[in-house]
């Protein structure tokens, strides 16, 4: 790498059109296929960024080169404060390919939200400012595909709003058919996947045709990390990234993740797995984000009178039809979750509980409110010989074990859910207890099933909840001994 720039660095410097203007100084960054250098611009006094394609990539990837140029072409088309500037670019004959743009001196998003995440008013002025950029581009025919923390630069400001937002690498962008112009030709094939999978519209993941809603989908994770200083999606897997975008599960929100609660109705629009569900313009979503209270989602109703040429492969099933939320928005004068900024790494409810939709989930949050007992009396029964503090401890691991495993989910769909991992932690657990032993299960619950209330003889002795539990134990027991895997206890 060190030779590569070093040679890039004189070449440029032997190319008199560059060197007679530009003053280049050390790397700053680079891409798959690029460098990117700190200069001085001495014609207009200034400093610069030089992004240089490297000599290896011009000779062996004509797709890098073309999507170079085509960057080039997209960014000099977008005139907006809030998009990086192309100053000039050109070609160093028999070496590399360069454009020189806007140096601009700040942090990345994801720097910023890493340190701290933003208070609401902050998040909502970037979030403002980054969908103003986006409509620019968008009304020129350019969707970015690649909005990611890293491609957004803020530079610090004076004024209401702390950071001036700058959105970069247009690399990945696509431009939509614009007649005339086939200098700007789209250079994935159909069925293709482009993006970065943590930041992937469901549609662009699956490589189906992408407009400006792909980009807002972006914009919604965007928004969520600048409230809660963390991803929505932190898987690392390329796979298990792509399969939270694309599942079934709607994205769900709550104040305890740290979202104001004027913007959970706005995360949830702009994060819809169906496009045709999302919000539809970035020009939209400015006004949104000015008046939260305005947001007005079609009903399920409407959107069955969609006209009917539209494709096939984008009709909802009537399973998307049910998941349709459109709740009215919360009042102005309701505050955000001011138990304290330490909250924010405790559990929160909603990390761990959602609420069914499907009968799916009913199944399972029903065999989940079984076996979470079950596993409670089958390990207390394998434990019985030891003292009641550790005894209860030993059966209360199966349950607290998948309560920290849907706390600390990174999925905030039903696959994250207590329901989803109460059964599968609690089901093991009844199915390692037998294995270890059906007699001793059998004795336990005959001759003490509701031990775990010792402490409290009153309800042990004559509770409805107590005959109810040593009923149901008496019945377990009977099943295994007539199984023949159990002994009768000896009397």
């Amino acid at each position: 790498m060190n030779r590569q720039r070093r040679r890039v660095q004189r070449m440029l410097g032997e190319h008199e059109p560059f060197a007679r203007r530009y003053e280049l100084a050390e790397q700053i960054g680079s891409g798959s296929y690029s460098l990117i250098f700190g200069a001085r611009d001495h014609q207009q006094d200034r400093p610069a960024a030089v992004k240089v394609i490297t000599p290896e990539a011009s000779q062996h990837s004509e797709t890098a080169v073309a999507r170079f140029r085509r960057e080039m072409k997209v960014i000099r088309n977008l005139d907006h404060p809030n998009i990086i500037e192309l100053y000039d670019w050109g070609w160093v004959k028999g070496g590399p390919v360069y454009m020189v743009l806007e140096y601009v001196d700040g942090k990345t998003l994801d720097e910023v939200v890493r340190a701290a995440p933003m208070d609401e008013s902050t998040a909502v002025s970037v979030a403002r400012q980054l969908a103003d950029a986006l409509d620019t581009a968008h009304q020129a025919g350019v969707v970015h595909r690649d909005l990611k923390p890293a491609n957004v630069m803020l530079v610090p400001q004076q004024g209401k709003c702390p950071w001036k937002v700058k959105v970069l690498d247009f690399g990945l962008a696509k431009v939509l058919a614009k007649p005339g112009d086939e200098s700007l030709v789209d250079l994935t094939a159909e069925g293709m996947a482009v993006g970065t999978p943590r930041y992937i519209a469901p549609e662009q993941a699956r490589g189906q045709q992408i407009g400006p809603q792909s980009d807002l989908y972006a914009v919604g994770l965007l928004m969520f990390e600048m409230f809660t200083g963390r991803q929505l999606v932190a898987i690392d897997s390329v796979q298990g990234a792509v399969a939270l975008h694309v599942g079934p599960e709607p994205w769900e929100f709550s104040t305890a993740d740290g979202v104001p609660v004027a913007m959970i109705p706005v995360l949830e629009w702009l994060l819809e797995k169906d496009p045709q569900l999302r919000l539809d313009s970035a020009a939209r979503l400015v006004e949104v984000l000015d008046q939260p209270e305005s947001i007005h989602r079609p009903s399920s109703e409407s959107l069955l009178e969609l006209d009917a040429s539209v494709s096939p492969s984008l009709q909802l099933d009537e399973e998307a039809m049910r998941s349709i939320r459109c709740d009215d928005p919360p009042a102005k004068n309701e505050s955000r979750d001011s138990r304290g900024e330490w909250k924010r790494w405790l559990p929160s409810a909603s990390s761990v509980v959602r609420r069914p939709r499907y009968p799916r989930h009913w199944l399972e949050l029903g065999v989940s409110l079984l076996l979470v007992p079950a596993a409670f009396l089958a390990a207390g029964a394998q434990a019985s010989e030891l003292g009641y503090g550790a005894r209860l401890a030993v059966s209360l691991t199966p349950a607290v074990a998948a309560l920290m495993w849907a706390a600390m989910s990174t999925n905030p769909g039903w696959n994250g859910s207590f329901a989803r991992t109460g059964w599968i932690c609690c089901g093991a657990a009844v199915v390692v207890a037998h294995l270890l032993g059906p007699s001793q299960i059998a004795a336990s619950l005959l001759t003490d099933p509701v031990w775990f209330l010792s402490p409290f003889e009153q309800l042990k002795e004559g509770g409805v909840v107590a005959q109810l539990i040593s009923e149901i134990s008496r019945q377990w027991a009977m099943v295994l001994i007539e199984l023949g895997g159990a002994r009768p206890p000896v009397q």
